[in-house]
């Protein structure tokens, strides 16, 4: 019912507030059935969690009035935040990785801001390679992410929309500052597994001359 919902949400016409009183209806209805006829209590059931999940994945797809995306893209902007995904390092050094916003700053005024951003750059950019749970300063614009040009082609707009992130930046040496590096057991625990794996893969890896 859940992977449905995802897959459904994007192109269902109906608002959250209104999906959401779908499912509610449904689950009373389910609980006036149940004693009668508990299988179709079940498929009700069903159903309503199909359209709770579909509220929740319009939930995501809509940013929020004070979405840091709603912010004047021709300015330049100094955002903080916390790396709350896996750092992808790319070809020629370039990492990718996405930044949750606690703070926006125009050069003169700092004030509270909401959201999330993908941030592009160079790892040397960095100083160091960046670490889930890093804080940093960092300047740029905040762009609309690029979306598909052919039909068929990947929608990297759509494929962070999904995630909740509705802008991205890229930036430069000059435009960061790191903050400190705050971690948690958990982070910890999931950074030791995942570098852990990534050295069983590459012993597993055939070496050619």
């Amino acid at each position: 019912a859940t992977i449905t919902a995802i897959l459904l949400a994007p192109s269902f016409p109906l608002s959250p507030f209104v999906l959401g009183g779908i499912a509610i209806t449904l689950f009373s209805v389910g609980l006036l059935c149940y004693r009668k006829s508990a299988p179709a209590a079940v498929f009700i059931w069903i159903v309503a969690l199909t359209f709770l999940s579909m509220m929740r994945t319009q939930q995501v797809l809509i940013p929020a009035r004070d979405d840091i995306s709603s912010v004047d893209r021709s300015s330049l902007f100094w955002v903080r935040g916390s790396i709350v995904s896996d750092v992808d390092l790319r070809e020629r050094k370039k990492v990718v990785f996405t930044l949750a916003v606690s703070h926006l700053s125009d050069g003169h005024v700092v004030r509270l801001a909401h959201g999330s951003v993908q941030v592009s750059g160079n790892a040397s950019a960095l100083m160091e390679m960046p670490e889930t749970g890093d804080i940093f300063w960092l300047r740029g614009r905040l762009e609309a992410p690029p979306t598909a040009t052919n039909p068929g082609a990947f929608d990297y707009r759509a494929f962070l929309a999904n995630r909740g992130v509705f802008c991205w930046m890229r930036v430069r040496a000059e435009d960061t500052r790191f903050v400190q590096h705050q971690t948690t057991p958990l982070r910890w625990l999931v950074k030791n597994l995942r570098e852990a794996i990534h050295r069983g893969n590459a012993a597993l890896t055939p070496r050619f001359a």
